[in-house]
């Protein structure tokens, strides 16, 4: 999946290079811990290796932005499955009081229902 996502959705380097308003090639050296002549060659072809080009694209705008929009989503589907549950647990508490409320007969182990002594030999 990982690999699917890279190659589909990493710019060329100018693409990436215009949305971080064009960078100096010594400040992109630096970050990318590499010389600046392989950042010239790399502006120069439009060409730079897959790690460069993901390291430099998810500090553009368009990269944050979907990021936070994933998020948002998630978050929001996570809220809405919160709100089915609480519903469904309220449902569920309402129908227990409704059963246990019809169901109070008690029961032949009940510690509340007495048995007459007298009961017990007639029965033997």
């Amino acid at each position: 999946m990982l690999a699917r996502e890279t190659r589909t959705k990493v710019p060329p380097l100018s693409h990436i290079l215009e949305d971080l308003n064009y960078p100096d090639a010594a400040e992109v050296a630096k970050f990318l811990n590499v010389h600046p002549a392989t950042v010239h060659r790399w502006i120069r072809e439009d060409r730079a290796p897959k790690t460069a080009r993901l390291a430099l694209y998810w500090l553009t705008p368009y990269a944050r932005a979907t990021i936070y929009h994933d998020e948002e989503h998630r978050a929001a589907l996570h809220a809405g499955l919160v709100r089915a549950l609480q519903e469904e647990l309220q449902a569920l508490k309402k129908e227990m009081a409704r059963v246990l409320a019809l169901a109070d007969f008690g029961c032949a182990n009940d510690v509340t229902l007495l048995v007459q002594p007298s009961r017990i030999s007639a029965c033997a």
